[in-house]
């Protein structure tokens, strides 16, 4: 919605200008701009942009084509995935072209006013044309769109080949790590075995405890190696 404010008043500015020109100058002359480079006259311009195919008639033909350019134009602002940029170009040329639309389709011709001073721009050939604010609009925006189109292109050409190749790049790594987690996979499974119970060497503590039954076993092979002694003692009493 922004663009088409923006064309809207291009479309306003070119008008303002036509009916400024019209209004200062309908009885011919010429009023200074900027001296020495651009000033102003009123010229009806019956063709196209900078006075092109002016001795035709083509104003019928002018008008059908540039409602279709309109109409693309609306249909590329407000559909196209163009960035702000890109709009705002676009934006520039409706407004010119509509402009320009609403001279031929109500009066017949465009009304132009900027005159460059030739004398001193030699470069120039002498029968350069008459211009107005709308064809300043559509020439601008249409160059600075070719130029930044081409730049648009080409980056997201860029852009394209990139992600292609990260999505070869994640391709190849899930490819080699298949084969890899199946032979995991088909490797059994190793658990940590704990020694068993007796296995296990017993501590000082352990070795050195003693039962009752232990005692009472040493204590009777104490008292049993103990006998002889005895009976050798009563005989030599005897």
């Amino acid at each position: 919605m922004l663009f088409i404010i923006l064309a809207i008043l291009a479309v306003a500015l070119d008008q303002f200008v036509k009916y400024y020109t019209v209004a200062l100058l309908a009885d011919g002359g010429t009023a200074s701009l900027i001296p020495g480079v651009v000033h102003l006259t009123y010229t009806k311009n019956t063709g196209v942009a900078f006075s092109f195919l002016s001795d035709v008639n083509v104003r019928w033909i002018l008008v059908g084509v540039s409602a279709v350019c309109v109409i693309v134009l609306l249909i590329v602002i407000l559909r196209s995935r163009l960035g702000g940029f890109g709009k705002f170009l676009l934006s520039m040329i409706l407004g010119g072209a509509i402009g320009n639309l609403i001279d031929r389709a109500v009066n017949g011709y465009v009304v132009d006013m900027f005159a460059i001073d030739l004398k001193n721009f030699p470069v120039l050939n002498e029968n350069f044309p008459v211009f107005n604010v709308a064809d300043v609009l559509i020439t601008c925006g249409a160059i600075l769109f070719v130029i930044y189109y081409i730049i648009h292109s080409i980056r997201a050409g860029h852009k394209k080949r990139l992600a292609e190749t990260e999505e070869r790049h994640a391709e190849a790594a899930e490819t080699v790590s298949v084969p890899a987690q199946a032979e995991a996979a088909a490797q059994p499974r190793q658990t940590k075995r704990f020694p068993a119970q007796a296995d296990v060497p017993a501590s000082d503590e352990e070795q050195t405890t003693f039962t009752v039954e232990d005692i009472l076993r040493e204590y009777e092979y104490e008292k049993l190696m103990d006998q002889p002694n005895g009976h050798e003692d009563d005989n030599g009493q005897s």
